[in-house]
């Protein structure tokens, strides 16, 4: 995301209302030409903000946010792919965890993009279940839990079905962590050996909007 569009999208978030109310905040810093400043924000009402993954003609005229979503892998980000024969599945890093926590911190909410979310599709448990599930790895997630993507059979590519979520439930900002290699904006790809890394924290915070003060204390700490 430009610096421009996100100056545009902080000052939608901190309750402007009017386009021109978000125009004057914007050009407040005095960073931005007013010319450019309005024609993105004309852009922006024009195209329905999809560029921005959000419905932004709705949240100017309601001052309405959706969550911040994390779209979740779990194998090869929570662990690092070791198998345990004698329960036939891939446990999960204390570190690991440790660190999805950092990143989840605050108004994050996730959906289940991993292999992980047939244990939901396929009825063996409910979404609340597989929260509950990941509460007894470590993971802060009391009702954070949003739901999961679509099955492979209904879309067939993990971008697919993560884009088809976002342009359903249109959130403010949201990020994808995955060890797979994926065309998507807003992504960060986990070393599958070792799973969710310090540097891969501060990264997907970025993305999900952390204000850069916050966000240096986490890189420093």
């Amino acid at each position: 995301m430009s610096p421009l569009r996100r100056a545009i999208v902080e000052a939608v978030r901190s309750g402007t209302g009017m386009s021109r109310e978000i125009a004057e905040k914007v050009c407040a810093s005095g960073e931005f030409d007013p010319r450019s400043v309005r024609g993105a924000i004309n852009d922006l009402l024009s195209d329905g903000g999809l560029t921005l993954g959000i419905d932004f003609k709705l949240r100017v005229s309601r001052g309405k946010f959706e969550e911040r979503v994390l779209f979740l892998d779990i194998d090869g980000v929570l662990n690092g792919h070791e198998f345990n024969e004698a329960s036939q599945s891939c446990g999960t890093r204390r570190e690991c965890v440790q660190r999805l926590n950092r990143v989840i911190e605050g108004p994050v909410k996730i959906v289940i993009s991993s292999a992980w979310r047939y244990m939901v599709l396929n009825g063996s448990m409910t979404e609340k279940g597989f929260e509950n599930l990941l509460r007894t790895h470590g993971v802060a997630c009391q009702g954070k839990v949003l739901g999961c993507t679509k099955p492979d059979e209904v879309i067939s590519t993990r971008e697919g079905q993560i884009l088809a979520w976002v342009r359903t439930h249109r959130p403010l900002y949201w990020a994808v962590v995955d060890d797979m290699t994926l065309q998507l904006d807003n992504f960060v790809q986990t070393d599958k050996r070792s799973g969710l890394a310090e540097a891969d924290v501060y990264r997907l915070r970025e993305h999900l909007g952390v204000p850069a003060h916050l966000n240096e204390q986490t890189k420093a700490s």
